[in-house]
């Protein structure tokens, strides 16, 4: 579709909405969320005490595992519909039942607006997945069915998510970008087919705007390779049975493939400017012409979506911090003050209160100097998403994009020995020096470990918290030798860290515990006292 430019003299005159951007608007009018349901009755109501308690176990459980916000219901989905299955109790209408009250008491859905027939859409699709599930143990060996399991239950809880709350902006916003930037990317240096290529293209919007992480966008590689899976009977079942393997590598290929960094970087300002478009059709969906159609006013909404973007960032920043350091305190130090105690008493013969303390308040103090030092974008960077903004919604001519592979280096032996040399001298001199300084203050080697394990996981989690923060830059990041020489030593650490959180989720105790030991009594405690409630309401009713 071919972009015509705008005569940006008559600013203040209505000027032509592109039609790409006029069909995303006249979605934006219609009803998304809870609102698909507004006609539909009855409504499943639950008690408000129940709720309460129910949300209290879900602020406790996250806590010790750590996740994105926008993840947390999918993850509680996955694991509600787990739990269920591994106590026997394998009747789709139940679990689906079951599920969906769970996810009301936590507010991961809103009480009194989700119709009661929408257990039947979810009883149907837990049911295909539990076919799949036995279709797959009968097949293959125990080893490989742990790692296909796993995939299973995260496909299904997106698609169950995605019945329940259809993503119909989202998924139109990713839809409108990419029939933007489909014909204007070049890729140089790599040869790939159209169909790698826009689906590259695809998987890199979804990154960018709708913050998809792995488990997301194997749903959408499920569906892509397998389009009607939404209403597959048992045959196409069996297929799918016969070839996961198969499928499971090439989705896993798709998502690690070479060019989906180079394309996310490049199309991150593009997708900037829709995710504000976004706040912005979203605020004015009841007058989107009036607010699209004149440059004037569509400067002055582009400004306030993203002054209260760059607001909510620092408030997501701090609220991030905290529980980041929340999940830390309760899952590492907690245990590391267990074992440094016991080892300064038993085998040192003596406490040493200023490392014990030192671990202690170290990690909040760190994590505090992080977010204090980050920033996030200023005026100038608002001009910029003003520019672009006007140029998508007017059609203005948008240049191509283009997207050079660079093939790794092929380094010779001697090459190959001296980066990893240096490499390694790096790591020697930065936790070389931060020992030297620990043994200094008399600390022991317990203590250093301990130091080290909270150091380097708050600097990852500072790290992705600053990223974070820093995601509606559009100018790019400026760089000196100062910037370059801090990222060359702080690149261990957070590598460190990065590698311990990755793996330590594997043996969360906490969350074992949770999951394992408290969760099924606590939420049979929670439906039990909703049907107390339920019964003394309902005779109350009767005597009134």
């Amino acid at each position: 579709m071919p972009l015509q430019p705008v005569d940006q003299s008559q600013s203040t005159q209505s000027q032509e909405i592109d039609p790409l951007i006029q069909k995303l608007a006249s979605i934006y009018e219609g009803p998304f969320g809870v609102e698909l349901y507004k006609d539909q009755e009855p409504k499943i109501k639950l008690n408000y005490l129940t709720s309460k308690m129910a949300l209290f176990y879900e602020k406790l459980r996250y806590s010790v595992d750590y996740k994105d916000e926008h993840l947390l219901r999918r993850s509680a989905i996955e694991r509600i519909v787990k739990r269920i299955v591994i106590m026997n109790n394998k009747n789709p209408d139940a679990i689906a039942e079951t599920l969906l009250h769970e996810l009301i008491r936590a507010q991961y859905l809103p009480n009194d607006a989700i119709p009661e027939d929408k257990a039947q859409d979810v009883s149907k699709i837990i049911k295909k997945y539990l076919i799949l599930h036995d279709q797959l143990g009968l097949r293959y060996k125990r080893d490989e069915l742990r790692k296909y399991y796993r995939f299973l239950w995260e496909i299904m809880a997106a698609e169950i998510e995605e019945s329940l709350m259809p993503p119909v902006r989202e998924d139109a916003l990713v839809e409108t970008l990419y029939q933007i930037v489909k014909p204007r990317i070049d890729i140089r240096n790599f040869t790939a087919t159209t169909k790698e290529r826009n689906l590259q293209i695809y998987i890199a919007l979804h990154r960018n705007i709708i913050k998809s992480d792995e488990t997301l966008l194997h749903y959408y590689l499920f569906k892509f390779y397998f389009p009607n899976w939404e209403t597959v009977n048992e045959q196409t079942i069996m297929k799918v049975a016969d070839n996961f393997p198969k499928l499971v590598k090439a989705i896993n290929d798709q998502i690690k493939h070479p060019l989906g960094e180079l394309l996310q970087k490049k199309l991150h300002n593009l997708s900037v400017y829709f995710l504000i478009l976004n706040d912005i059709m979203a605020e004015n969906n009841t007058k989107l012409r009036r607010t699209l159609g004149y440059t004037t006013q569509l400067e002055e909404e582009i400004k306030r979506a993203t002054n209260k973007r760059y607001k909510a960032a620092r408030t997501k920043l701090r609220r991030g911090a905290i529980r980041s350091i929340i999940y830390i305190f309760l899952t590492k130090v907690i245990v590391a003050v267990a074992i440094e105690v016991p080892y300064d008493m038993f085998i040192i013969k003596e406490v040493s209160y200023p490392s014990i303390i030192t671990n202690i308040v170290f990690p909040p103090i760190l994590m505090a100097l992080i977010i204090l030092t980050t920033r996030v974008p200023k005026e100038k960077n608002t001009k910029q998403i003003i520019e672009g903004i006007k140029k998508i919604v007017y059609g203005n001519e948008i240049k191509p994009i283009v997207v050079k592979f660079k093939k790794s280096a092929q380094f010779g032996t001697a090459s190959w020995v001296f980066i990893n040399i240096f490499y390694l001298t790096i790591y020697l001199i930065t936790f070389g020096v931060i020992i030297s300084v620990l043994r200094t203050m008399n600390f022991n080697i317990v203590s250093i470990s301990l130091f080290l394990l909270f150091l380097t996981l708050i600097s990852f989690f500072g790290i992705r918290l600053r990223i974070g923060a820093r995601e509606l830059n559009v100018l790019g990041k400026k760089e000196n030798i100062i910037t370059f020489l801090f990222d060359l030593f702080t690149l261990p650490i957070i590598r460190a860290g990065r590698f311990i959180s990755l793996n330590s989720k594997r043996i969360n105790l906490f969350v074992f515990i949770l999951d394992n030991i408290i969760e099924a009594p606590y939420k049979f405690i929670v439906a039990s006292f909703e049907e107390i409630t339920s019964f003394v309401r309902d005779k109350k009713d009767q005597v009134d």
